[in-house]
């Protein structure tokens, strides 16, 4: 219920639904509250796990890319680091047959002039 009412009214910060909630049902805030709390530190878990896996893969394939192109322009680890999952794998798939940052990152490779 807690979860409803926070998501149908987002203006509302959660001090304010737990007053709303005190006032029209007093006897289900605590339960109401407690799974409210289960619920965001699950979603937390997910987003920081996600995270973590995210930037696990971005290392990892800077650990490969230094190694197959010893000297690497300043962007390739900006791009990477701001890579989302999908761009990470493709990217990690393609550097056992690259020849060149081309290669990997298509046309979207800087060229510095």
């Amino acid at each position: 219920m807690f979860r409803y009412l926070a998501e149908s009214y987002p203006a509302y910060d959660e001090q304010i639904l737990r007053e709303i909630v005190q006032r029209v049902l007093p006897q289900e805030e605590e339960a109401m509250m407690s799974q409210f709390a289960q619920e965001n530190v699950q979603k937390g878990i997910k987003i920081g796990k996600q995270d973590g896996e995210r930037q696990g893969g971005a290392n990892f394939l800077l650990r490969q890319l230094r190694r197959r192109f010893p000297t690497l322009p300043g962007w390739v680890e900006r791009r990477v680091l701001d890579a989302d999952m999908e761009a990470l794998a493709a990217w990690t798939n393609r550097i056992l047959d690259a020849r060149s940052l081309q290669e990997i990152f298509g046309n979207d490779v800087q060229v510095v002039r």
